[in-house]
């Protein structure tokens, strides 16, 4: 029963933020609508934001866990996450610029756990720091692209971003592995 009430909680709480903007959305609707006693809500969710986070996670990492053969992989997950997002636009509509930037938060820390992983499987000579840097990097514009695709209504095919997406990665792998060990600036201190 457990299961069932946090799930009920989860898919009701969907619903009506396909309907509405998550600021709109509050505890009472979701527990008036089940009507169930707002303790249990709470029993599984300390608040609204906490519930938007576990959607956000369990929608990650049901479709692109991370692995550690990120190459292989990624065509792949990157399309099952693609189709869950486009499947659940509206929700991510409503939720993206009222969510004080938690899905960004969630997406690029779990998006750079990706690209740290696929640098480190490039074999590059790279230094950990500079590997850090790009898969930071790579995370964030993963990110950003990702959110406005979602706001603008999914207009390019999932198929083609991520076509996309792979082809700089490639690019990538043959820039880290050509490029010149000797830094342009040297560190200051």
């Amino acid at each position: 029963m457990e299961t069932n009430n946090k799930d009920r909680i989860i898919n009701e709480f969907i619903r009506l933020t396909n309907q509405e903007n998550f600021s709109k959305i509050h505890i009472s609707n979701i527990c008036n609508n089940l009507n169930i006693n707002r303790k249990l809500f709470y029993y599984y969710f300390d608040d609204k934001y906490e519930l938007l986070k576990f959607i956000y996670l369990r929608d990650l990492q049901n479709t692109f866990p991370v692995s550690q053969n990120v190459q292989v992989t990624w065509p792949n997950n990157a399309r099952k996450m693609l189709t869950i997002l486009k499947n659940k636009n509206r929700f991510y509509q409503h939720c993206l610029n009222n969510d004080n930037s938690l899905w960004e938060k969630i997406f690029t820390d779990h998006m750079q756990r990706h690209f740290s992983t696929l640098f480190i499987d490039l074999n590059t000579d790279k230094s950990q720091v500079d590997l850090n840097f790009y898969a930071r990097f790579y995370a964030n514009g993963w990110t950003g692209l990702i959110k406005n695709w979602l706001l603008k209504g999914c207009p390019t095919n999932e198929s083609d971003l991520i076509n996309q997406f792979y082809d700089l990665i490639g690019f990538t792998k043959n820039y880290l592995t050509n490029l010149p060990t000797t830094r342009l600036l040297g560190n200051e201190n």
